[in-house]
C-alpha cells in the first residue's frame, strides 16, 4: 500500500491510499516526489506528487539550484518498499546545511519578467551544483503555470537539463514553457587575486 496525492498540501483528506502489487516479473515501489521552487517576494511553489511505480523506474534524486538573495529551488524524488512508507513530505533542505563547493556563477531573479534579469551579483555554489543556469519563460507545475520568469544562478546538471529541455525526466512535477532563454554552463571557481 502507498500514500497517493497530487497536490500543493498532500495532508489530512488529500491523502489517498493505493495497492502497489507486485508480479513475479514487475516489482513496485512507492515514491514522493516533491518541488519547491521561489517566486520572489509571492509565495514559493510547492508541489508534492506521491504514488507508486516501477521499481527500475524509481532512482531517487535530489536536484538544486541557487539563485540570488539566497533564494532556493529544489526537486527530489525518493522511493522506498514499506507499506505507506511514503507519506512524509521530504524536507527542503535548509541553505546552511549544504555545503559551499567554492563555485560561483552570476545570480538574479525577476518575476513578471518582459526580458532576461541582468545579473549583478554572483551566487556561491552549493553541493553538487556545477552548473550556471540562465533561464526567462513560465514553469510549469501541474497545476499551475507561473508568469514569466528570469533567473540565473546555480544548479545540478540535471535541473540544467531538465530546464534546458535536454531531459524529459521530471516533467511531470516541473516543466518549462515558452523559454525565450534557457542555457546552461560549467560554473567556475573565482579568479584568486
Amino acid at each position: 500500500m502507498c500514500i497517493t496525492c497530487n497536490n500543493t498540501e498532500c495532508r489530512g483528506t488529500l491523502l489517498h491510499m493505493a495497492e502497489c502489487t507486485s508480479s513475479k516479473t514487475i516489482k513496485k515501489s512507492c515514491y514522493s516526489k516533491t518541488l519547491q521552487f521561489p517566486l520572489g517576494s509571492q509565495k514559493d511553489i510547492i508541489y508534492n506528487i506521491f504514488g507508486c511505480m516501477k521499481s527500475e523506474d524509481c532512482r531517487p534524486f535530489n536536484e538544486t539550484a541557487t539563485l540570488s538573495n539566497g533564494q532556493y529551488a529544489e526537486i527530489a524524488l525518493q522511493c522506498c518498499n514499506k507499506v505507506m512508507c511514503n507519506r512524509y513530505v521530504k524536507k527542503v533542505a535548509d541553505k546552511n546545511d549544504r555545503p559551499l563547493n567554492g563555485m560561483q556563477c552570476p545570480g538574479c531573479l525577476s518575476i513578471n519578467a518582459k526580458e532576461s534579469c541582468s545579473s549583478e551579483t554572483m551566487v556561491r555554489c552549493h553541493g553538487e551544483e556545477n552548473h550556471c543556469v540562465s533561464y526567462t519563460g513560465q514553469l510549469k507545475t501541474p497545476r499551475t503555470s507561473s508568469s514569466t520568469v528570469s533567473f540565473k544562478g546555480c544548479a545540478t546538471k540535471y535541473l540544467c537539463d531538465l530546464l534546458t529541455g535536454a531531459s524529459k525526466d521530471g516533467t511531470d512535477i516541473l516543466a518549462p514553457q515558452n523559454a525565450t532563454e534557457a542555457e546552461c554552463s560549467c560554473a567556475e571557481f573565482p579568479a584568486k587575486t
